[in-house]
């Protein structure tokens, strides 16, 4: 563990170099009192201004997405706008959303647990099973459970509780949401890229 002294040098010199570092005397206390080096310092007290600046950009988060969705679904770049629906329109199936998910945790750094992002519905969605009525208690799950669905979807799911109508949840806009929850909550990926160009 490096000495206080050695820490406090090693930041100073960040502080000099590095105007993304400025103020790092103002780190939590924790980066101080584990005798974390500079840089790790640094991410610490960053994290929130990076956080901010990509929790707003909705254009580069919809950008990633587009990218994501065509190298994903094999579509072109002018067939994703915000409000495209994967399944009615971009063409994709059930099996595709796995893939999705693995591209968004690489492209944003993130981590998605299994059944966040997209549900698991316990049932197989088929032809055979469309016009099926929608199973007692999934509604309440979806509203409550899944923050990034749109609650206009989800007021119309009500009205017309059949199976076929849950993949109109599954639009580029809820996928957008669910991204900038994610940084917002996890902003140490995009802090430490921030500082490894930063940092000299």
């Amino acid at each position: 563990m490096p000495k206080k002294s050695e820490v406090t040098g090693s930041a100073e010199r960040q502080e000099a170099e590095n105007p993304a570092c400025r103020s790092v005397s103002e780190a939590p206390v924790e980066a101080k009192v584990s005798g974390l080096i500079a840089e790790d310092a640094c991410r610490l007290k960053g994290a929130s201004d990076v956080s901010s600046e990509l929790e707003f950009d909705d254009d580069k988060i919809f950008e990633k997405i587009r990218e994501t969705l065509v190298d994903a679904l094999g579509v072109d770049d002018d067939e994703v706008t915000i409000a495209s629906r994967l399944e009615n329109d971009l063409g994709a199936e059930s099996i595709d959303f796995l893939d999705i998910v693995f591209r968004l945790e690489k492209s944003f750094g993130i981590k998605i647990p299994r059944g966040e992002l997209f549900p698991e519905l316990g049932f197989d969605r088929s032809p055979q099973t469309d016009g099926d009525p929608i199973p007692e208690g999934l509604l309440e799950a979806l509203s409550k459970g899944f923050s990034h669905f749109d609650p206009e979807i989800l007021a119309k799911l009500k009205k017309e509780p059949v199976i076929r109508n849950i993949s109109e949840l599954f639009t580029v806009n809820s996928l957008a949401d669910f991204v900038k929850k994610k940084i917002a909550e996890s902003p140490q990926h995009w802090h430490s890229e921030y500082c490894k160009r930063k940092v000299v």
